[in-house]
């Protein structure tokens, strides 16, 4: 998701630069929001309330002439041999006396 506006809820510091409670970005339209506030965002500290998410932009793909394929002029005819089936043995069960 492309985040498009954020609050900050705490005072943030990153490296040196300090971004007061309550700044909100973009600080100016058009301009990127900085990646240490992106990164908050993905960790889910709590430091940023997201105000405004949108759908990021995938490319579709360009579109593809079709071309019609040639009929073929040739057949292959396969011929299949079966095997042939054995009877199974039949199985006898003795019997066997209680002692």
């Amino acid at each position: 998701m492309k985040i498009e506006k954020a609050i900050l809820l705490k005072a943030l510091k990153a490296g040196d630069t300090v971004w007061d409670k309550g700044t909100i970005f973009p600080e100016k339209d058009g301009a990127p929001i900085p990646e240490d506030i992106l990164v908050e965002i993905r960790k889910q500290t709590g430091t940023v309330k997201v105000l405004k998410q949108g759908r990021d932009i995938k490319a579709k793909p360009a579109p593809v002439a079709k071309e019609k394929l040639k009929q073929a002029t040739t057949t292959t005819t396969i011929k299949v041999e079966k095997e042939e089936e054995k009877p199974k043995p039949k199985v006898k069960l003795k019997l066997r006396k209680k002692k």
